[in-house]
């Protein structure tokens, strides 16, 4: 696979549910990854030009069921592919993707995004990750991150032509402070912690 054949894959990718480079930028510069961190991205390919033009050389990507030219793709920027079971007992530093929003078997999407969520917050140390907003509220998912969520951007639809609302989360597990929010009407810095009260703070 040349270059001209991965560049036209990334930009198919984009034009669809997937992370634009503005916004792997800023989910990049806000978890503060360092170069010789370990970075695993799950499912989101199309953030793989922008780990390596900012000279992230450990890079590996997470698949279910990769095909052919996933593996191309990844092997064009250096970079490595596994399967999910593959990872079940790997460590990283960092964390990094958009997982796909349901299983296209059973089409249960909650059970499958609660799973990406605290299983890469079990192996990495930091996380920045898009998922439907609903998911960032009281409950299991939220209780697991909140002590240690750094950013937590509620206005990131703009860049998905979808219905559904989504927002990304950078955990980082040695943070302890006020998370900052951003939305459409200003951002706030607030302690989750108190996870009663947050809601009202908005």
């Amino acid at each position: 696979m040349n270059k001209t054949h991965v560049m036209k894959a990334i930009e198919y990718a984009r034009d669809g549910m997937f992370v634009p480079e503005s916004l792997t930028r800023e989910m990049i510069e806000n978890t503060e990854i360092q170069k010789n961190q370990s970075i695993l991205v799950l499912f989101s390919y199309e953030m793989l030009p922008i780990l390596k033009e900012l000279d992230y050389t450990d890079v590996t990507l997470a698949f279910d069921k990769p095909r052919t030219s996933i593996y191309n793709i990844a092997k064009y920027f250096g970079y490595k592919v596994k399967k999910l079971e593959e990872i079940e007992n790997m460590k990283f530093d960092v964390g990094l993707g958009n997982p796909p929003f349901q299983n296209t078997h059973t089409a249960k999407r909650w059970p499958l995004w609660h799973e990406f969520v605290l299983n890469s917050i079990e192996r990495t140390d930091k996380v920045a990750m898009i998922t439907p907003a609903s998911l960032i509220g009281p409950g299991r998912v939220f209780d697991a991150i909140k002590n240690n969520l750094k950013v937590l951007n509620l206005n990131v639809k703009k860049h998905f032509n979808v219905g559904s609302s989504f927002c990304y989360f950078v955990y980082d597990i040695s943070y302890k402070g006020k998370t900052k929010i951003l939305t459409e009407n200003g951002n706030f810095n607030i302690d989750l912690s108190r996870s009663e009260e947050h809601t009202s703070e908005l």
